[in-house]
């Protein structure tokens, strides 16, 4: 049920971005929903048919201050 709900989000925002979240001003939302996008699990299913949201978290990913903070999070130990 939560993947199902997941789907309607992520096409929800994909109606919305332009190229934005919150229009043509980048905002604290798209940070925000860049760093939630980490969190799925099946990121390919997320980007599936979702031009506008898989170019708005290309868009972030790129961006220094990004990357930044991803490289100064702690790395989660590998499973044996």
């Amino acid at each position: 049920m939560a993947r199902a709900e997941h789907q309607i989000i992520f096409d929800h925002f994909e109606s919305v971005i332009d190229p934005y979240v919150c229009g043509s001003t980048l905002t604290a939302a798209d940070f925000y929903f860049f760093m939630l996008s980490r969190w799925d699990l099946n990121k390919a299913a997320m980007r599936e048919s979702r031009p506008r949201l898989s170019a708005l978290l290309d868009e972030m990913r790129a961006r220094p201050s990004v990357d930044s903070v991803i490289a100064a999070q702690p790395r989660r130990a590998k499973r044996a």
